[in-house]
């Protein structure tokens, strides 16, 4: 795909991985070979706060839209079925819990785990007090699957339907991605910021505006997902046709 469609696209991908490397979520690999999720609020008052890992795969080949609910329960259906999930949530003293899908042939434990800490029961998240975080060491994904992680919050005082969805990616995601799109990639984890995104993304964009095959220039890693992000790295994300 060339022309100003690709160049669309590496736009979309380039938020979604500036939300994910930028916003209050962290994700970095333990030494269990899984995910540690990092969760900071930022805000002014307490939350309470639920998530899950999963790979970053599963969740470009969702669908999945924080906009649309249709879509988002699909979507967090999809990924469940798709396995390598770990459940983020509050254990019974209200101590951050990581414990991988125990029932992955139920495929709504995700949506009704975020469902219920956003209006039914928002007393079963982690506490996270304002300007503090919370950490979640999960086992889920593995190490040979780079993850992404998502974060939902019950904020007092807001809107219903309201709280964002802030997601936070595993750095190797990224440079996977750009490995597949640079002439020579060669771009290691400790070299993936924010900044690098956007940088090599220009890069990209050159390489698919020049492009005269009609192929997209863009690899798997940035074709398939769309993000409407802001600097918190809160994100709606929606599928690319």
């Amino acid at each position: 795909m060339a022309g100003a469609q690709g160049s669309s696209e590496i736009a979309s991908a380039v938020m979604l991985f500036s939300a994910g490397l930028n916003g209050a979520v962290k994700v970095t690999p333990n030494e269990t070979g899984g995910p540690t999720v990092t969760y900071t609020n930022g805000g002014t008052v307490d939350q309470r706060c639920v998530g899950f890992t999963a790979p970053f795969s599963s969740f470009i080949e969702s669908g999945i839209d924080g906009d649309d609910q249709v879509k988002f329960k699909a979507g967090l259906e999809f990924i469940e079925a798709e396995g390598g999930v770990s459940l983020l949530r509050a254990d019974a003293s209200g101590d951050p819990e990581a414990i991988a899908d125990p029932n992955p042939d139920d495929d709504e434990d995700l949506y009704n785990s975020i469902i219920g800490v956003l209006y039914a029961s928002p007393g079963d998240g982690v506490l996270v007090e304002k300007g503090e975080s919370v950490t979640w060491t999960a086992t889920a994904p593995t190490s040979d699957q780079p993850s992404i992680a998502m974060v939902t919050c019950n904020t007092p005082g807001a809107p219903q339907g309201s709280d964002p969805f802030s997601i936070g990616i595993d750095k190797q995601v990224v440079a996977d991605a750009l490995n597949d799109v640079l002439p020579g990639g060669s771009i290691g984890v400790g070299s993936v910021t924010g900044g690098s995104v956007e940088m090599a993304a220009t890069v990209v964009g050159s390489l698919g505006a020049a492009s005269s095959d009609g192929n997209s220039a863009t690899g798997s890693g940035f074709s398939e997902a769309g993000s409407n992000s802001n600097a918190e790295g809160t994100v709606g994300v929606e599928t690319i046709n």
